[in-house]
């Protein structure tokens, strides 16, 4: 174990728990997400549906050489109703394949890994060869949960460390204090 002003490294075995547990999280991030990404589609269907007849009624009594008779649009709106529909049941689609992947990671994200903390970022080395480095710019919040350190990029996007790869409470404090000097954007997380 590297210790200094500027460089922590710890190592854990990353179990099934600690996955899950990210994994949990993770899934509550992508519900959260579709549930905004998928009410504004179906809120504008249900919109052109429901306004569409007293609509078809004014451009078409307006505008009869353009328009035609009452009803002529009720293809428009079915179609636009189609569109959105179809736009939100894709946004649904990319969650769950999102899922399925994260599902086939979980293969690759048990056994050893280690965990560096320095100035420039967090270096997670696997032990099955796989490498990730993520500057603190890059890292938009830190989470606790019961199991893991969350480490989220995006809204839908996390990594993580298992809380027992730090020794005690004071270990992970210093540590996080650390990444809060590093990255002053970031608060430290609350505790789980």
């Amino acid at each position: 174990m590297t210790e200094g002003s500027d460089l922590f490294t710890r190592a854990a075995q990353v179990g099934r728990d600690d996955f899950h547990d990210f994994w949990s999280a993770v899934q509550a991030a992508q519900r959260r997400r579709l549930g905004r990404s998928f009410a504004v589609p179906v809120v504008l269907a249900l919109a052109a549906v429901a306004f569409s007849g007293p609509l078809d009624g004014v451009l078409a009594s307006s505008f009869p050489n353009e328009f035609g008779a009452p009803g002529a649009l009720h293809g428009f709106k079915v179609g636009v109703a189609f569109a959105v529909l179809f736009g939100g049941a894709l946004l649904l689609a990319e969650q769950v394949l999102m899922g399925r992947r994260l599902m086939a990671f979980e293969v690759n994200a048990l056994g050893p890994h280690t965990f560096t903390f320095s100035a420039a970022g967090l270096s997670i080395e696997a032990g099955k060869g796989g490498a990730s480095r993520v500057p603190w710019q890059a890292i938009r919040r830190l989470e606790r949960t019961e199991r893991v350190l969350m480490i989220w990029l995006d809204d839908v996007y996390a990594q993580f460390v298992p809380r027992i790869a730090f020794a005690d409470a004071g270990d992970e404090a210093e540590v996080l204090a650390a990444v809060t000097f590093w990255a002053p954007h970031l608060a430290l997380p609350g505790k789980a």
